[in-house]
């Protein structure tokens, strides 16, 4: 007989056991990028467990809250499209957590499952349904990483040693990583991740066992850097950064490169270069020129409460920072 309860501190141990195991696991659904949301997001959260008879953990579904004046949302997960959605070792596990999250939801004024694009079964109950892509690379040999390279990508390798580039782990350069992600999302009119992410990802995770981050100079000047995150077999490009005055020398592909060689080395075996939009064209070709595949995942949206489609943008981003809401078209304020 299966039961459900609720993901404590005390749990954590056999929680991260389970994720090794189970199939589909993402650095997403791990207690430390959960402890780090809490933080980041001042929000609570709740994973529902499924135990069997035995008290094994048989399935999890996270989930996180925000409440504002127009009611409370509840997004898996929320912070630029985290995947969330149920792990489940059986069907029945997971059927039973998927009949609990959506009676969950209608308690909610809007929710938001992000699905994950390595488990096809997922058909959560919607009022909109948008598709993201997700692209990988596989992580076989070195030689098989390089051959799956495009002709531009190999060219930009070789371009940034013809150029100098040097590229090296540097874990405690966040100051470097966030001023240079500051000035490329104003530069494009992104939304860029706080000062307060970057300063959180050293206390929450250890360095080299949970993250890396690459640094490119020329001449002892940085000139680009990445972080990227790992987990199970996974490694999860996060925060690419380039100084736009040294973009021609290509800093990103040698860091690339050389993360992918050292991430072979370690036996991980998947890259997860993340979401990207069906418009994005120009992110979707440079991820596709280092041998990334697609795969398909979606965000299941229910809207309980009709007024909040008489808001603005504007409001919904004072209101829920971080929090998926419901796609900015459907507004009619």
């Amino acid at each position: 007989m299966l039961k459900l309860t609720t993901l404590q501190r005390a749990d954590y141990f056999r929680y991260e056991s389970f994720l090794e195991k189970v199939e589909g696991s993402l650095f997403y659904h791990s207690s430390r990028y959960k402890e780090l949301l809490e933080s980041l997001l001042d929000v609570k959260s709740t994973y529902q467990l499924v135990l069997d008879q035995n008290g094994e953990i048989q399935a999890v579904c996270p989930f996180m809250v925000k409440h504002g004046t127009y009611g409370p949302v509840l997004n898996s997960l929320p912070f630029y499209g985290s995947n969330g959605g149920i792990l489940a070792k059986t069907d029945e596990a997971y059927n039973f957590l998927e009949y609990n999250y959506i009676k969950l939801a209608k308690n909610f004024v809007s929710s938001c499952y992000i699905s994950n694009p390595l488990i096809e079964k997922e058909t959560i109950i919607n009022d909109y349904m948008e598709k993201r892509i997700s692209q990988w690379t596989d992580l076989g040999s070195k030689d098989q990483i390089w051959s799956s390279y495009s002709s531009s990508a190999k060219r930009n390798v070789r371009k940034a040693l013809k150029s100098k580039v040097q590229v090296q782990v540097s874990n405690h350069d966040f100051k470097f990583l966030y001023d240079v992600h500051l000035a490329n999302m104003t530069t494009i009119g992104g939304l860029a991740k706080s000062r307060e992410f970057f300063s959180l990802v050293p206390q929450k995770f250890n360095e080299d066992k949970d993250f890396k981050v690459f640094i490119a100079t020329v001449n002892d000047t940085k000139i680009a850097a990445l972080l990227l995150f790992y987990h199970k077999d996974t490694v999860e490009y996060f925060t690419p950064v380039t100084n736009l005055d040294f973009r021609s020398f290509q800093p990103m592909a040698l860091i690339i490169y050389q993360a992918m060689m050292d991430a072979c080395d370690r036996g991980f075996k998947k890259w997860n270069w993340g979401g990207t939009w069906l418009t994005q064209d120009g992110v979707y070709k440079f991820k596709k020129n280092f041998g990334a595949h697609d795969l398909s995942y979606y965000y299941y949206i229910k809207i309980n409460d009709e007024r909040l489609c008489k808001l603005t943008k504007q409001d919904l981003l004072d209101e829920y920072p971080n929090f998926f809401v419901l796609p900015f078209d459907k507004l009619r304020g």
